[in-house]
Formats: structure tokens, sequence, C-alpha cells
């Protein structure tokens, strides 16, 4: 960066006294003249003259002066120019920093957020997949209930023929038993009878 140093200007000479950098200067000077040339116009003196050259040399060092003072702002202003390009530079670095660490965050969380929705995902598969288990388990559970239900109706339907099988045997046996003990007393009494005169 070019930065003007007061050593490095160049001294003014008498013309550049009275032709300044500003137009303010030189309508300045406009003003300051015609009392010099007036004077040069009046006397024939050389006091005269000394005099004009006494405030031209005055108004250059003036005007030297208000150069040196440009000079010196101009070098405050590059000089904060600079720092702020220097500022400006680091708050750069510190945003592309942050947009790095941001970029890198936002992967991390797109990362996490890809490996939740797995995880979610796997999750309601298995949910899917256990109630369809239970679903199977519920429906195996029902079907095997109702074969119970009618292997119990048949049970009992066949405890109620064989209870109905037996009381009939039990009837035919007891009449049999009957039909039995009154032969058995018929045969009795017929032998009595058969037996009784031959003792006699």
């Amino acid at each position: 960066m070019f930065t003007p140093r007061k050593d490095s200007l160049p001294s003014p000479s008498l013309e550049d006294s009275f032709f300044p950098l500003s137009s303010s200067s030189s309508v300045s000077l406009s003003f300051a003249l015609p009392s010099s040339t007036s004077s040069l116009g009046s006397s024939d003196s050389g006091g005269g003259i000394e005099t004009d050259l006494i405030l031209a040399a005055e108004l250059g060092q003036a005007l030297l002066e208000k150069n040196e003072e440009l000079a010196a702002s101009l070098e405050q202003r590059e000089r904060e120019l600079e720092a702020v390009q220097q500022e400006k530079h680091v708050l750069q670095r510190k945003l592309e920093m942050n947009e790095l660490a941001s970029g890198q965050r936002e992967a991390e969380l797109t990362a996490d957020l890809a490996a939740l929705r797995a995880e979610l995902e796997r999750h309601h598969s298995q949910g899917r997949d256990r109630r369809r288990d239970e679903s199977e388990q519920l429906t195996q559970l029902a079907n095997h209930n109702q074969r119970l239900v009618e292997q119990l109706a048949e049970a009992v339907t066949l405890e109620h023929t064989l209870r109905t099988e037996i009381r009939s045997l039990r009837e035919e046996m007891e009449e049999s038993s009957f039909s039995r003990n009154i032969n058995f007393s018929q045969l009795d009494n017929i032998q009595a009878e058969v037996y009784q005169p031959v003792t006699s």
C-alpha cells in the first residue's frame, strides 16, 4: 500500500506558492495578490519588492504546512484504512471458519438425523414384525382353543353316551342277575321236589 511521507514531499518553489493545489487556495491567493501588486505599482523602491517577496514566502510556507497537514491526514487515513482492511480480513477468516464449522456441524447433524431415521425405521419394522407374530400367535391360540372346545364337547358327548351305555348295561346286568336268582330258586325247588320222594 502506498503511504506518502513528509520527507518525500518536494519542497515548494516560488511558482508553486503562487499556484496552489486547491481552488480555495487559488481564491485566497487572488485576494492576496492585488495588495502586493498595487504596492509594486505605487512604490519604486526595493522595499516594496522585498515586502512582496516576504509575503510570497509566507504564503508558500503556509501552503507547505497545509500540504504537510494534508499528507499527514492522508497517511492517517491510509493507516486507518489498512487497519480496517486487516480487521476485514480477520473477520473474513472468522466468517470462513464459522462457515466451515457450520458446514461440518450440519453434515454431522444430517448424518445423525439419517442414523436416527434408520433406527426409527428399524424399530417400526421390528414393531410391525412383532405385531404380526403376536397376531399369528393369537390366531394360533384361538384356533387351538377352538379345537379344545370342540374336543371338550366331543368328550362331553362321549361321556354322556358312555354313561348311558353303562346305565343300560347295569340295568341289563341287574335284570340278568334277577333272572338268574329266580332260575336258581326254581331250580332249588325242583331239586327239592325231586329228591324228596327218594329220601322218604
